[in-house]
């Protein structure tokens, strides 16, 4: 049976006994331990063993980062950073769950360190070779202003560690029934519009043939008006989504119906109270996500714009061209039958 696997990083000189204890605790939960001086780490002989602790990284579901007053090994690959600060960043580009410890007494002084930064000659007493004192402050720093994944805590004894390792695992592991839950759910939800999908096409087809025996002569014509109408209603119906407000609420309709059609889906719409147009901007989260965001409209372009943008552009553009093309009482039902919430 497949087990989580636990990277333990962290200086090993002056954490030994903390690292020692959390491999029992680490064992308790059943997760399987790893630290590089227990022959955990595969050194493979044509790497240097940093290289080969990095690679490590990759095999392991979760990392426990703990902070020192220690600098330890340089890493050999850059300058400035050590081995534990490179093991880090290899967690976060693998989005790995990383759990951060800082020692009280340097978390103490880096709130120190914090106030003078400007100034030289200042002793840590937490750190143990004042020469390493800003970069261990640096990488606190590194970690806690992280976007994500910065969560840390201060602890003095080895059991304040495990006491909030109990809580954290203990919140990751509903997360994960949470999702399963959430998962079951939205698959019974797509398993339910795939059948309206699918229903509402029979419907569609029994509806064309009934127009067919019934009137050959017309029945074309009568299904494509029909075809028409939804579309155009589809067109404001989507606006209405992602705007999350009635359109045409207290808009005099006689005025909108005054607004040319003979332009753009976008230009048309920027004509109605309080819509408006950019230029010259492509959203990098797709198109609908900022289409409509407070009535901003973002005026499609040509060039980079993402495949998701250009297919929904292509789609109001198609729906728009089926509003066009009814005549003034069609476009004026269709307006009236949005003008209010629905």
């Amino acid at each position: 049976m497949a087990i989580p696997r636990v990277f333990i990083s962290s200086t090993c000189y002056d954490l030994s006994e903390v690292r020692d204890t959390l491999v029992t605790f680490i064992n308790s939960f059943g997760f399987e331990d790893a630290l590089s001086e227990r022959g955990d780490v595969f050194y493979h002989p044509d790497l240097h063993t940093h290289d080969s602790c990095i690679r490590e990284i990759s095999n392991c579901h979760l990392l426990i980062l703990i902070i020192g007053g220690r600098f330890g090994g340089t890493y050999k690959a850059e300058i400035g950073k050590s081995i534990v600060n490179a093991e880090y960043e290899a967690a976060r580009k693998l989005n790995i769950p990383v759990f951060t410890f800082v020692k009280k007494d340097v978390l103490s002084d880096h709130k120190l360190f914090e106030r003078n930064k400007d100034k030289d000659g200042i002793c840590y007493p937490s750190i143990d070779k004042q020469v390493y004192s800003k970069h261990i402050f640096e990488f606190i720093n590194s970690v806690r202003k992280s976007p994500t994944n910065n969560g840390f805590f201060d602890f003095q004894f080895s059991r304040d560690i495990e006491d909030i390792l109990k809580k954290q695992w203990a919140g990751l592991f509903y997360e994960f029934l949470a999702d399963r839950a959430n998962k079951s759910k939205l698959q019974s939800a797509n398993q339910t519009l795939s059948q309206l999908n699918t229903m509402s096409r029979k419907i569609e087809e029994l509806v064309e043939n009934i127009y067919r025996k019934v009137d050959k002569a017309q029945a074309d014509v009568v299904i494509e008006s029909i075809d028409r109408k939804a579309d155009a209603l589809s067109f404001f119906r989507s606006i209405r989504d992602w705007t999350d407000k009635p359109i045409l609420l207290d808009i005099d309709i006689d005025k909108v119906m005054k607004i040319p059609t003979n332009q753009d889906w976008f230009e048309w719409l920027a004509k109605l109270p309080d819509f408006k147009i950019l230029d010259n901007v492509v959203s990098s989260e797709g198109f609908s996500s900022v289409l409509l965001h407070k009535k901003t409209l973002i005026r499609p372009v040509k060039e980079g714009v993402p495949d998701l943008m250009k297919k929904e552009n292509e789609e109001l553009r198609m729906k728009f061209e089926s509003f066009k093309m009814l005549d003034k009482n069609e476009r004026r039902k269709i307006l009236e039958s949005i003008a209010d919430p629905f």
